[in-house]
């Protein structure tokens, strides 16, 4: 709901009087007759009748110490003032300006006008005083009951798009939370949805939720959150509304398509906890990305059971092409906004952040079309292997830097030459530093990542080293495996299987070799033809 509260503070009941006929006429039990003939003769109030304007809801105080009690009052109360109206002369106790000062110092939101009949305090000692220039206003009297409206409804306005900003600022950062905080481990459908389920109420403060799934072979169940539903049960509707939706009781209904069948879920909502047109956005965006996790494990779990390349090539070559549509997009308009305007600073970190995660998701697209790919499109070139692997390396010190891993690198002082595709040679590079870089993050001992290269004639050697974690023998086998990710859950474990099939198109040999808490080795080895 919108927050019209508006405080007054002013020692004169005339003023204070007037502000309530101005602000909300509909306080004023009746006209007066003068006033009435007064109305009638000079239109006032023709231009801008209380129809006009919204219902403000108006707090007094007559001296400056009761308004700043008011107004810390409100903030405890989590119903704070938007606007308020300050006199800048209230004998005996505070003036306005240490009065607003005070209010400023608890709420840094509230929008305040200073009214003065005089100019013993200009506006550049109030805004010293007052420290945001943007959320003050000085206006003298004698004023206009027009200006006063217009104020009024134009700061309200005002505060509560800013609020509303913040709010939404808060919701995008909670859903990153909990985005980053969903896995794909589970032992069946069930118990992946049970999952999703507590995260999602959770991040509602639900008090009660239930979740439907109809899936592939008439598989069908209910799941309850909390596990021991104490009350009754939200009913599931039928038919389902095909939308995001808020049902009767303060229920949210969020629907979603899964592969092969349908889930929804119903969250009873806590009273006044959330606004019902934010939870229907806010629902829309989880039950996508829900859907996309719960989708993202079915596909993977029929990886696992059909172990067919041919399934992997044409499910992967479909959500690569259904990725990089709207990614280009994405890339497009940030670039434009990037390039077309003079945002602020913080702005611009936010567009180039986009950029930088949208490039990413573009890299992992092209990991993935190489991996399951049987024509790969190459370009051999004769590439100088020691300037390469400088290059990537220096791409990589940054990083190193923030996690505090010492960076080395042993290569010759003359060039070493070898025909391949730089481009390919490049991420295999990069997905083998990426690997060290977070074996050695882990590491409780030195935290070392080393890059050597040699140059036998007959063959060309590159070995990546780390003193990280390690990796037990009983799991080294399976780092070969697409989507097999070791002490990675939020990988997809592509990097390995990628590195040994780009590595084999220019007679390359890629093994590796670790030991638990001591650190892992991979070699690349190109033989020379």
């Amino acid at each position: 709901m919108d927050n019209r509260r508006i405080l007054i503070i002013d020692d004169d009941p005339a003023i204070r009087e007037d502000y309530k006929r101005i602000l909300s006429p509909e306080a004023i039990p009746s006209l007066s007759k003068i006033d009435e003939l007064e109305r009638e003769l000079f239109k006032k109030g023709s231009e801008h009748s209380s129809e006009d304007l919204p219902q403000f809801d108006l707090a007094f105080a007559s001296q400056g110490r009761q308004g700043y009690e008011l107004a810390v009052q409100a903030i405890a109360e989590e119903k704070p003032f938007a606007v308020a109206f300050v006199d800048i002369r209230m004998p005996p106790g505070w003036d306005g300006m240490e009065t607003a000062s005070r209010i400023r110092f608890h709420d840094k939101d509230i929008e305040i006008v200073i009214v003065t009949a005089y100019s013993d305090k200009d506006r550049k000692s109030l805004v010293a005083a007052l420290e945001d220039p943007s959320k003050l206003l000085y206006l003298k009297k004698p004023f206009d009951p027009d200006e006063i409206r217009q104020l009024a409804h134009s700061l309200t306005e005002k505060w509560n798009l800013q609020h509303r900003e913040r709010e939404y600022r808060k919701y995008m950062e909670s859903l990153l939370d909990l985005f980053s905080s969903l896995r794909l481990e589970a032992e069946n459908e069930q118990g992946l949805l049970a999952f999703l389920l507590e995260k999602i109420a959770s991040f509602f403060h639900a008090t009660s939720a239930v979740a439907h799934y109809k899936g592939i072979h008439n598989l069908e169940f209910v799941t309850d959150y909390p596990s021991e539903l104490v009350g009754p049960r939200p009913d599931i509707p039928n038919p389902v509304p095909d939308k995001v939706s808020i049902l009767p009781g303060n229920l949210l209904l969020i629907p979603m398509k899964i592969a092969g069948g349908e889930a929804q879920a119903i969250l009873r909502l806590p009273a006044g906890k959330i606004a019902s047109a934010n939870a229907v956005v806010l629902g829309g965006i989880i039950g996508h990305n829900v859907t996309n996790i719960f989708n993202g494990y079915l596909f993977q779990r029929q990886l696992i059971e059909k172990n067919s390349s041919e399934a992997v090539g044409n499910a992967v070559y479909r959500i690569i092409h259904d990725i990089n549509n709207p990614l280009s997009a994405i890339i497009g308009f940030a670039t434009l906004i990037e390039k077309g305007r003079s945002p602020n600073e913080k702005d611009l970190r936010r567009v180039r952040n986009i950029i930088s995660a949208a490039e990413n998701i573009r890299r992992l697209t092209d990991s993935l079309h190489d991996l399951i790919s049987e024509d790969i499109h190459i370009v051999i070139d004769s590439v100088d292997l020691k300037e390469l692997v400088t290059e990537v390396a220096a791409g990589f010190a940054e990083k190193c830097m923030k996690a505090e891993v010492e960076l080395v690198l042993d290569i010759p002082s003359v060039p070493v030459l070898l025909n391949v595709d730089r481009e390919r040679i490049a991420r295999c590079l990069a997905e083998l530093l990426e690997n060290s870089l977070e074996a050695a993050d882990k590491s409780r001992a030195q935290k070392r990542v080393e890059i050597s290269l040699r140059d036998d004639h007959a063959a060309v050697t590159i070995v990546v080293k780390d003193t990280g974690v390690g990796i037990p023998p009983e799991v080294l086998p399976r780092v070969w495996m697409p989507f097999f990710s070791y002490g990675r859950k939020n990988r997809l474990g592509l990097g390995l299987p990628l590195v040994r099939k780009l590595a084999a198109l220019f007679r390359g040999e890629v093994d590796i070799s670790s030991e638990t808490n001591q650190g892992t080795s991979v070699r690349i080895t190109f033989t020379r033809s």
